[in-house]
This record gives structure tokens, sequence and C-alpha cells, in this order.
């Protein structure tokens, strides 16, 4: 009976272990890693993804002029559980404080999140366009107006 009770301990705690473990979108979005850029009329702006652990994957998106680093935002895109967020904080905006945007859609190619109550945008989206480029796009309403912004960006290698 002992051996029953053990085996039957053993699965619940494998069973228990397995069920627990969060949920990973990452790996479908693994190509926004690295370094990506956009021409401005202000200058190259820069889009930095790295690998935080196997669970989240962290950004920011820069300017450097005349040898200074300007941070625009921080982002943290984090997989579990309770779903994929995409976590901005922006500079000069939300009185600096992260806003979660949930998952809406992901694929190999593309991912779209949304937050529907805040103020703009209600949407960002990434999409692969080759190897080497992205589109990104932030869209929603903003005083009643449907408003989209795309911004076109290349990898750095």
């Amino acid at each position: 009976m002992k051996t029953v009770v053990t085996l039957a301990s053993f699965g619940l705690i494998f069973w228990g272990s397995w069920t627990v473990r969060p949920k990973n979108e990452l790996k479908q979005v693994e190509w926004i890693l690295g370094t990506w850029e956009r021409q401005t009329s202000r200058g190259i702006i820069y889009e930095h993804w790295k690998k935080a652990n196997n669970y989240e994957f962290s950004g920011k998106s820069y300017m450097i002029r005349q040898g200074d680093t300007t941070i625009f935002e921080t982002i943290q895109l984090i997989s579990g559980d309770a779903g994929m967020y995409y976590i901005p904080t922006v500079r000069n905006q939300n009185n600096a404080m992260p806003v979660k945007f949930k998952v809406q859609e992901i694929s190999d190619s593309a991912f779209t999140f949304a937050n529907k109550m805040h103020d703009f945008p209600q949407y960002i989206s990434y999409r692969k366009i080759g190897r080497d480029s992205l589109l990104a796009e932030i869209s929603g309403k903003l005083k009643g107006e449907e408003r989209r912004r795309q911004f076109f960006m290349r990898k750095v290698k």
C-alpha cells in the first residue's frame, strides 16, 4: 500500500508542477530581439529589445544626439498564465507610470496589444515585414477621432 501512496503522491507532485508552469508566448516573437532604427527629421530613433529571462523581454526606445542618449520609453513584454502583456513606461506621459496592454493577437510575424481604457493609444502592434524590417503602429481614438501612427524600422546589424 505504501508503494501506491508514494506513486500517487509523485503523480500529484509531477502534475502540479507541470500545471503551474507559466504560459509562454514569447517564443513566437523572438524576432523582435535586437536593435531597430528609424530615421526621423530630428535624427535616428532606436528601439532595442533583449531577453531578460524566459518570460520577459525588455525594451527601450531612445535617441542619440551629439553623444547624449535620451530615453523616451522603457518596455516590458511579459508572458505568463494571466496572458501576455506589453507594458510601456513613457517619459512625460501617465506620470511616468507603466501602462498595461493585453495581447489581442499573436502569430510568428505579428502581435497586437490593447488597453481600451487608455487615452491614446488603445492599440499597439508590431508586424515583421522581412528579416530586417518591421512596422510598429499605435492607434485608437483621441478626443473622439480615430488616429493611427506608423513607424517603419530596420534592424541594425
